[in-house]
């Protein structure tokens, strides 16, 4: 048993002895018992008490064995965006939906915009405040990647969409543009 589940069975044993139920079979323990006192199940809360933030330290959290994001080309023609301007975030979500995400972990909208800077497709502005934002570029509307007024809690921006011309070449140059042909070379020597 994994030191995680030992952890929780722990906590679950003592949290059935707080409420007065043998852990086992539930049945309730005899008030005469011990396990009665008010000071052992004080002590027992404070225990369970640590146990719950033990498991929510990332520490003690089971660590992702999922493999890299990977996408194949049977996969990506897969892909079924849909008829509207979608933004990047959405994008990665139809481009999450081809794969087994209980074996790989998925893309985000980050790592597009990311990939999509290092190509100089997209760019980035600084604010006054130091806040950085992905904005567009003249390569970017080459790519069918355009702007879009639009709202979220009350502020409007500029939101980074892509056209279907957009969407087409996101889908056919996607390895190419998440470096996943280099990867695959980097892996296989």
């Amino acid at each position: 048993m994994s030191r995680t589940k030992d952890i929780i069975k722990a906590r679950t044993i003592l949290e059935h002895i707080i409420q007065g139920k043998e852990p086992l079979t539930g049945i309730e323990i005899s008030r005469e018992s011990f396990l009665e006192s008010p000071e052992l199940i004080r002590s027992l809360s404070q225990v369970v008490s640590t146990l719950t933030h033990l498991l929510e330290d990332s520490a003690y959290r089971p660590k992702d064995t999922r493999k890299e994001f990977d996408i194949t080309p049977e996969q990506i023609a897969k892909v079924a965006f849909p008829q509207d301007k979608i933004g990047v975030n959405l994008a990665a979500k139809y481009i999450n939906a081809v794969i087994d995400t209980s074996q790989i972990k998925e893309i985000t909208g980050i790592k597009i915009n990311a990939r999509l800077k290092e190509q100089g497709i997209l760019s980035e502005k600084i604010d006054a405040s130091g806040k950085k934002s992905t904005i567009t570029n003249a390569t970017s509307h080459r790519y069918g990647i355009e702007t879009i007024k639009s709202s979220f809690n009350g502020q409007e921006y500029e939101k980074i969409v892509f056209n279907d011309k957009g969407k087409r070449l996101l889908l056919e140059n996607f390895i190419k543009f998440m470096k996943l042909e280099e990867a695959a070379a980097i892996k296989s020597e």
